[in-house]
């Protein structure tokens, strides 16, 4: 259950903000979450307000974005999402794909062994989109 320690994770780094900020209070906290995470969202929103409990975060409200995994090749600059090829990079990996647990979410390192580029074929990929990320933070400065 890898949704407690995001949440962990993300709660301290905002107290560290509120703190390097003066801020005097958070009202909104906003997450994106990447779909290839495969990150429970309901789960991890409650770790969230349970984790900020007695905190300056008590009374924030956390919006949870999922955002689309996107590959860009290098060999020919063409975007891709990760639908475009779950389904194939899937059956490489797996063989049959209703019993496999997706093990790129585990280790983003793998893309670049099974995932290419569907228009030229190459391996020379990156992600462009991937993870858990704070994109907004909505507060007021102490006086």
């Amino acid at each position: 259950m890898h949704e407690y320690s995001l949440a962990y994770g993300i709660v301290m780094s905002i107290l560290d903000l509120i703190k390097e900020k003066k801020l005097r209070r958070v009202r909104e906290i906003e997450i994106e979450v990447n779909e290839l995470a495969q990150i429970d969202l309901e789960i991890f929103k409650t770790a969230l307000n349970e984790l900020s409990k007695d905190t300056p975060l008590e009374d924030a409200r956390f919006i949870i974005r999922e955002v689309p995994t996107t590959f860009k090749c290098h060999s020919c600059n063409y975007e891709w999402s990760w639908r475009d090829v779950e389904s194939d990079v899937m059956r490489e990996l797996c063989g049959d794909e209703s019993e496999c647990d997706n093990p790129i979410h585990l280790s983003p390192s793998l893309a670049s062994a099974y995932v290419r580029c569907p228009k030229c074929g190459s391996l020379d990929i990156e992600f462009t989109s991937y993870g858990v990320r704070v994109s907004r933070v909505v507060g007021e400065v102490s006086d």
